[in-house]
Order: C-alpha cells, then sequence, then structure tokens
C-alpha cells in the first residue's frame, strides 16, 4: 500500500503532526513545492483536509475508487483513470472540497483539474470523469425531503431517477423526473430536462423552485425566485457553467398511476407513412392533451432489420385515451405493453432498452414538425447502416423523435421567471421535434469509425432540415455529442446573459477552466 500523506509538502507536514489543530487553508498551505505530479498533489491537498473522502486506486480502500469508476453509463467514461475520486457526503463537505481546489488554482500553484458527477450518464469520456484528475463523486448526496404539505420535495443530486420515482410513489406522489431509471439527478435539470410530465408542467428545469449552489468560492448559496435571480434563471438550461448545484426542490403532485408502456410496428414504408403523419398531428395539434408525452423511434437490430418501438404515456390513469387511439387501433401494432402502472415501472422498462456497461455514442438535433422530414431522417439512417464497414451484431442503434410543441415550451414563463429559461425557445420556434440518435454496443476499434459515421448522419440531416426550411438551432444539451455546440444553439442573448452570470458567479473561472468537462461557455 501507497502511504501518500507523507511529508513533502507543507501541506502534508502539518497533517503529519500528530494532533495538530485543523488550521484554517490558506494559500501557503497550498504550495506543493514544485511537485512532480501536481494532480497528486491536489488530490493530497484534499486528503489532508478531508482523508476520509478521498479515495486512490491503490490503496487500503480501493474498491470505493472502482465502485465510483465503474458507475458511469458508457465504458468511455468508465475506462478514463482519475488519480483520485473524492465523495463528499454533504453539501458542506463539497463546499470544502471547492475550496481548497479554487484556492490553489486561483493562488497558481498549481492546476487542479477536476470533474463533477451526478449520475454520470453523459457518454463521452471526460464529460464527468477526468483522466490523470480529480473526480468528484456526488453520489453520496441523497437527501430527499418532502414538505410537510407534501406540495414540495427537495432532492440531493446523488440520486438517480428510478429511486427517487420509487420514494415518492410511497407517498402517493410523482414529480418531473427522468424517464430512464438510471439517469442522475444534477445533468437532467441543468440540461433542461424532459419528463412525462412536461407537456402540463414544461421542461423539468422550468419547475425547479429552488436550486442549492457552490459558488467558485466554495460559498454555499441558494437561487430562486427571490435570491440571485439571475443565477436561477441561468441554471435553467445552462450546464454546469455557475456551481455544483447539491440540491433541486422543486413541486410534487399526487400521483396514482399513469397509462403507458412500449408499442411495437414494422418499420415498413406503409407504417411509416402512417405514424409520421400521426406524430405530425400529434405535436402540431392547438389543442394538444397535455397528460399526453409520446416517443416515436426507430430500432435497427441485425440481421432482421429496423424495426419500429415507440413508448407511450399518458400521465393520468385512464386507459387507451381518445389521444391515441389512432396510434393503437388504427396503425396496426405488433406488439404493445401498455397498462396502468406506477411512474417507476415505466422508467424501468425504458432504462432496460439501453443499459450500462457498453460503449456507447449520442447526439442530438431539432426540427419543426414535419412527416417528409422524418421520412428523410430514416432514409439518412439506412444509408448510415450500409456504410458501416464492420460486423453489426451486437451493435444496438436507435433514434427518437421527441415532440416539443408550444404546450411545453410556453412553460418556461411565469411569475417566478417571466424572462423563462436559457435555451431559446419561444413562440417563433413553432412546434418542434427533437431527434435523439443513440448507439451502443461496438468494440472499441470501430470507436472513431462510428463517431465519424453518426456526425455525418446529424450532418446530412442538419443541411436538408435547413433546405426544406424546417431546421431549429436548439439542440437539447442532454443528447449532444461532444464535437456539438447546444448553448450556442440558444442564441447569442442567451450566450450573452449566461456569460455575465459566469462572470458574476464564477468570478474565479474555476467551472471554466478547472472543469473541462461538459460544454462551456468560451470566456
Amino acid at each position: 500500500m501507497k502511504l501518500y500523506t507523507f511529508c513533502a509538502a507543507s501541506v502534508i507536514l502539518a497533517a503529519c503532526v500528530q494532533g495538530a489543530p485543523q488550521m484554517p487553508i490558506t494559500e501557503r498551505d497550498l504550495d506543493l513545492e514544485k511537485r512532480q505530479d501536481d494532480e497528486r498533489g491536489c488530490c493530497e491537498a484534499v486528503f489532508y483536509r478531508k482523508p476520509t473522502i478521498v479515495f486512490y486506486p491503490d490503496d487500503n480502500r480501493t474498491r470505493t475508487y472502482y465502485d465510483a469508476i465503474n458507475s458511469f453509463w458508457s465504458l468511455q467514461e468508465s475506462d478514463v483513470r482519475p488519480t483520485c475520486v473524492v465523495r463528499p457526503t454533504t453539501a458542506l463537505e463539497t463546499s470544502e472540497v471547492i475550496s481548497i481546489l479554487s484556492t490553489a488554482n486561483f493562488a497558481n500553484t498549481t492546476a487542479c483539474k477536476f470533474a463533477v458527477k451526478s449520475g454520470g450518464h453523459t457518454f463521452y469520456a471526460g464529460s464527468a470523469n477526468l483522466q490523470d484528475g480529480i473526480t468528484i463523486d456526488l453520489a453520496l448526496l441523497k437527501d430527499l425531503s418532502i414538505s410537510e404539505d407534501k406540495t414540495s420535495v427537495s432532492i440531493g443530486t446523488g440520486w438517480r431517477w428510478g429511486d427517487v420515482h420509487k420514494r415518492l410513489e410511497a407517498e402517493g406522489l410523482a414529480t418531473l423526473g427522468g424517464r430512464d431509471s438510471s439517469v442522475g439527478i444534477g445533468g437532467f435539470f441543468l440540461g433542461g430536462g424532459i419528463s412525462f410530465f412536461s407537456p402540463k408542467h414544461g421542461f423539468a428545469c422550468d419547475a425547479v423552485l429552488d436550486y442549492e449552489v457552490i459558488t467558485s468560492e466554495g460559498s454555499v448559496i441558494h437561487a430562486n425566485a427571490n435570491e440571485n435571480q439571475r443565477l436561477f434563471r441561468a441554471l435553467k438550461g445552462g450546464s454546469s457553467n455557475f456551481g455544483i448545484v447539491t440540491t433541486f426542490t422543486l413541486p410534487a403532485f399526487p400521483m396514482n398511476g399513469i397509462w403507458g408502456g412500449m408499442v411495437y410496428h414494422s418499420a415498413d414504408p406503409a407504417a411509416r407513412a402512417r405514424n409520421f403523419a400521426f406524430f405530425d398531428k400529434f405535436t402540431t395539434n392547438p389543442e394538444y392533451d397535455e397528460n399526453a408525452a409520446f416517443i416515436h423511434s426507430y430500432a435497427y437490430v441485425a440481421p432482421v432489420g429496423w424495426l419500429s418501438v415507440s413508448q407511450v404515456e399518458y400521465t393520468a390513469p385512464v386507459a387507451n385515451p381518445p389521444i391515441y387511439q389512432e396510434f393503437m387501433n388504427g396503425s396496426f401494432p405488433l406488439l404493445n405493453t401498455v397498462r396502468i402502472a406506477n411512474v417507476s415501472a415505466l422508467t424501468d422498462e425504458i432504462s432496460r432498452t439501453n443499459p450500462s456497461g457498453r460503449r456507447q455514442i449520442m447526439s442530438a438535433m431539432t426540427f419543426k414538425s414535419n412527416a417528409a422530414f422524418m421520412e428523410r431522417f430514416f432514409q439518412l439512417g439506412d444509408q448510415f447502416i450500409k456504410s458501416l464497414s464492420f460486423d453489426l451484431s451486437g451493435l444496438v442503434l436507435s433514434y427518437s423523435f421527441q415532440p416539443i410543441p408550444q404546450a411545453i415550451i410556453q412553460k418556461q414563463f411565469s411569475r417566478s421567471n417571466p424572462e423563462g429559461n436559457v435555451m431559446g425557445l419561444s413562440a417563433e420556434s413553432g412546434n418542434v421535434v427533437n431527434v435523439n440518435l443513440a448507439v451502443g454496443g461496438f468494440a472499441a476499434e470501430n470507436e472513431a469509425e462510428m463517431n465519424a459515421a453518426t456526425r455525418k448522419w446529424i450532418e446530412s440531416a442538419e443541411a436538408e432540415a435547413r433546405a426544406q426550411g424546417v431546421l431549429s438551432d436548439y439542440i437539447y444539451l442532454n443528447y449532444a455529442a461532444e464535437w456539438q455546440k447546444p448553448l450556442e444553439g440558444y442564441g447569442e442573448k442567451s450566450m450573452a446573459f449566461m456569460r455575465d452570470v459566469a462572470g458574476e458567479f464564477d468570478g474565479r473561472r474555476l467551472y471554466q477552466d478547472g472543469l473541462p468537462g461538459g460544454f462551456k461557455l468560451g470566456i
């Protein structure tokens, strides 16, 4: 076992004095005397102050280190090896860690680079795990409290949505949570968040009542309608550019089950034409049924070929509601699993379609609802399959069309947040459709080809949508590929606002420079 508390640097020397009192951290304490391994020095700086929450790959607590890095959804992230994993247990401990790293970076004693993991569902390497750096794993921040009147719930960022749904169901409640049980809390809200309940309540971020935030100085503050209002707005889609959010408070409401499940169709031309026409009518309906949440997907399974697999949900215990009867009865489903069930049963069902432990690629685009373009996107997908040079056995490929009608978009404007979120969608955007392209199960040696091919598919689709006049600049951040620029898609006005807020709350630039993962503001 290697002992990391040796006395090579002044910060460690203090820890070696038996019974030494814990003194306030200073910039001088963090002078790591030009250590050859700066990131090891950064880990040791945290270890000195908080030894019980720092884990290395080769000490006597190595299992916790590997539990953390193996908990990521994609293999690309699990393959990353940080110098240490830091697992705070409270918001206060998280703030102490940030204070240490911030002081080191601000004093220019060493460049302490770090990543922050909530659920770890972003696929690309480096998004929430940092090679040879510090990975702050927030998995233990699992406070969950329901207000006495059961109208709101505060959720620690360490939870994943399947467990949250089950906890709320035990109280007869629900909230605007993820549709996949394996998705974490933090990134879901900070990237916007689409829920079964979004048609009625808007993007999940629009419903957040309060954020508990760690600033770059290590202060714990709150952002809500009454305090830090600009930060409150910026966090509604602005990702990790302003601080670490440790707790989200949002509305809770009674829930006694919803109707939903998977519906399978043939992907032959006639079935596609019927379903694309239904989807367009569903999305653009001026009397949109706010209980209806719909995901229309296509999956490629070798050697069978294409299959339509859709999720239909109705957020009330009403079997076969009128809005779906044409889709369910008139388009001849091959199979369906629809029933009245708890929210968690439906999110578990979606989660099983793309489990963790595989190499993954995701990307996204948005277009104004148009059945003809949906057909063209399918054809581009067929070209994509034919372009691949390797054996497709084991490949899991799907893409989903997800409505974002005005019924969702307009919910961002409220008395507590009259300017809305920062994602740039408005009445002028029309009724748009979010596309999520997801590929998994390929070998490491085929990853470069897969990245290039998926990028070509999306860029070709964007070019055709632009030519047809249906392209939207908006890109849903939670599905975006590393090469995409979702924040720029929010528009220049939102970018200027977010940069200004980052300057106010991240004055030390810790979350711009010290946190390399995620999508940045370019400042």
